[in-house]
């Protein structure tokens, strides 16, 4: 018993424990500041992006002049210069105390990847994802060789946003329904563009060759390739990259400078070779970069989509062309782009070479990805960006709305283990009328070879989104919580005492802006979903029993009791379900009998 009380605290008092505790004081006793803005570029790797795009737009804008501006960043090397002496401009050390503090106070949070897992957006806040990038490489479900519930944050992430901006119709769809979400997520697409693509039209061409030191009559090839490196490996990638990069200056001569936009291992070895002035720096935007940049070389990255506009011609540099299609995979096959694929470097260099002939050859294609994927690229994409976020006025052809109008149904299945609540959930979800129901499952993310095999049978209209990190709780909180563990709520104290906002917080935290109708724990077992689905906003819950419950309490395997503790809580929540489910007719009478003195209204709960 001990043991367990133990495993259970240290569940809830974690290692983020002092982090998160003063993250949800702050949500719960701060205000909100209408006039703070938060940023987040890249984990904090740079000022750079959308994020930067629309920092840049605000900072000069005399509408805004009274607004704080908080970039998180990992490293003080990344902050511009330009910027350091303003006093409304104020920077936090990525997942710092600062950082927590003003992540759950700011109003306006912008981001282009992923807040942490215990980031919950507040009412009253704005969560803008941005992202970064028409995706060519795919995405979460979509990835041949993926790890079990990798998206899951990205997928929490885009859950919790109040909008999600999109460079074009195909990126909203491929981020939503390759993280299995489209039809449930509740906030807004933008469909406006992407507001980093105007830096590339509105760049001070001569001020971002000066920060390079690059001649003004020096014309500009960019590698910009995608990091294939492991952690442990990096030194065989940058030595390949050093490699092509010298081979192509030496081809091309002296009226070209061919830069390199790769990973910070890649420049750190660069630099350990003396030809780190062919490296762009992290704190360079990239769509600023492009703006001097008279010829791309890529593979699988999405830059040559917001090149495109240029109309200046792209090369695809795909020597690992096999290995990364088995591996990882493109939306779009290789031989549809607007551009020649090269399989050898030897190849670049001789389309180089005949880059007019090249130019001519792909004018279709490239003609026709820019209608299909930069119609929005006219150098407006911010200030429609500003308009819709901060003034909520703009035209309703800008605003997609994916979620359907189906009743919505949340359900825990259990933990998906070889056993008959599997088997039961399973045929269950394969006769659900998919044209009237939208079904999500709700898991943890853990990875057993048994779960993941039996949640691939699972009937593939089923949502499945999966619950990271841990709860954000006051000490307070959790204190009460094992409180309840120990005794139930089954006196008027105990039902005061028990946290039910750190519950109804928890399941916001994972569902973020998602409403469901109707909220169901088919499993019965677990304390845990059971409290989050008792206490969560649904218009109906139901907890299912799949046995005689009574009997199941002095059940003994190996000398225990494996039930004992759990149901003896799970017991006192049936009377904060609307329906107490039994799986037979033989069963519901056994629990109708055993159970009744647990449930107010059992003739009407019970069925």
């Amino acid at each position: 018993m001990l043991k367990k009380s133990l495993k259970k605290a240290k569940n809830l008092f974690g290692k983020n424990f002092r982090k998160q505790t003063i993250y949800t004081n702050y949500i719960e006793k701060k205000a909100i500041n209408d006039k703070m803005i938060f940023y987040e570029s890249y984990h904090g790797e740079s000022m750079t992006g959308n994020p930067y795009a629309v920092f840049s737009y605000l900072i000069d804008h005399p509408a805004f002049k009274d607004f704080q501006h908080i970039w998180a960043i990992k490293d003080k090397a990344a902050i511009h210069e330009e910027f350091t002496h303003f006093p409304n401009v104020e920077y936090v050390i990525y997942q710092s105390i600062p950082y927590v503090k003003r992540l759950a106070t700011a109003k306006y949070l912008i981001n282009d990847t992923t807040f942490p897992s215990y980031f919950l957006k507040r009412k009253g806040q704005i969560y803008v994802n941005t992202w970064h990038g028409t995706p060519l490489k795919t995405m979460g479900l979509d990835i041949k060789k993926k790890g079990f519930a990798e998206h899951k944050n990205i997928q929490r992430n885009f859950l919790c946003a109040d909008y999600l901006v999109s460079p074009n119709e195909f990126t909203y769809k491929k981020l939503l329904k390759s993280h299995a979400i489209y039809s449930i997520y509740n906030g807004k697409v933008l469909d406006t563009g992407y507001p980093r693509v105007d830096l590339m039209f509105h760049a001070d061409k001569e001020l971002v060759r000066k920060k390079l030191s690059i001649p003004s009559k020096k014309k500009v090839i960019l590698y910009a390739p995608t990091w294939r490196g492991t952690l442990g490996a990096e030194v065989n990638e940058s030595d390949r990259l050093l490699k092509d990069v010298q081979t192509i200056q030496q081809s091309v001569g002296p009226e070209y400078i061919v830069l390199l936009k790769s990973h910070y291992y890649a420049q750190q070895y660069f630099k350990h070779k003396g030809m780190d002035r062919n490296c762009i720096p992290n704190k360079i935007d990239s769509n600023e970069l492009l703006s001097i940049v008279d010829l791309l070389i890529t593979d699988y990255s999405s830059i040559f989509f917001e090149f495109l506009p240029t109309k200046r011609p792209v090369l695809f540099y795909a020597y690992d062309e096999e290995d990364y299609m088995e591996k990882r995979g493109t939306y779009i096959p290789l031989d549809q782009l607007p551009g020649p694929v090269c399989r050898t470097i030897d190849g670049v260099i001789d389309r180089i070479q005949h880059i007019e002939s090249v130019k001519e050859q792909f004018k279709p294609v490239y003609q026709r990805f820019i209608e299909q994927f930069c119609y929005h690229d006219d150098g407006h994409a911010t200030e429609r960006f500003v308009n819709a976020v901060f003034y909520e006025k703009i035209q309703e052809k800008y605003l997609i709305r994916t979620a359907t109008n189906k009743t919505k149904i949340l359900i825990y299945g259990g933990g998906f283990l070889n056993n008959g609540i599997t088997a039961s959930i399973t045929n269950l979800l394969k006769s659900i009328d998919y044209d009237l129901y939208d079904v999500t499952l709700i898991d943890y993310g853990n990875q057993k070879e048994e779960k993941i095999h039996n949640l691939n049978k699972i009937d593939k209209n089923v949502h499945i989104i999966y619950r990271v990190g841990s709860w954000n709780a006051t000490i307070a909180e959790r204190l009460r919580h094992l409180l309840f563990l120990q005794n139930g709520a089954y006196t008027p104290y105990m039902k005061r005492v028990m946290p039910a906002k750190m519950y109804q917080r928890e399941m916001e935290r994972m569902v973020g802006l998602a409403k469901f109708d109707i909220g169901i724990d088919f499993s019965g077992y677990s304390p845990f979903w059971s409290l989050l689905f008792a206490f969560g906003d649904f218009k109906r819950k139901s907890i299912f029993l799949h046995s005689d419950m009574r009997k199941e309490i002095d059940k003994k395997v190996n000398k225990k009791y494996p039930h004992r503790k759990n149901l003896q809580v799970i017991f006192s929540l049936y009377n904060f379900y609307d329906k107490v489910l039994s799986v037979s007719k033989l069963t519901h009478e056994q629990n109708k009998q055993n159970l009744i003195r647990f449930i107010k209204e059992a003739s009407r709960k019970m069925d």
